[in-house]
């Protein structure tokens, strides 16, 4: 994601907050629907194997489980 300009990357995370709202079935909905529209559904589903392994109290202990706020330059 560090490749991402700013503007893409708050739209991401915006975007993501959102599905999580919706729920498991939505979040599985999109990822399906971006699999089948590039030809990634089996690395979708690696991404998922992996992501299995980690449990939310691994997530929150390593303070990966909300998004940097986003700060800005107040101009003088």
């Amino acid at each position: 994601m560090a490749d991402m300009p700013d503007l893409a990357m708050l739209r991401l995370w915006r975007g993501a907050e959102h599905v999580h709202r919706l729920g498991p079935r939505a979040l599985a909905e999109l990822l399906a629907e971006i699999g089948a529209a590039h030809g990634c559904s089996a690395a979708i589903l690696e991404r998922l194997a992996a992501y299995r392994r980690l449990s939310p109290g691994m997530i929150r202990v390593a303070g990966a489980d909300a998004f940097p706020p986003v700060l800005r330059e107040v101009p003088r």
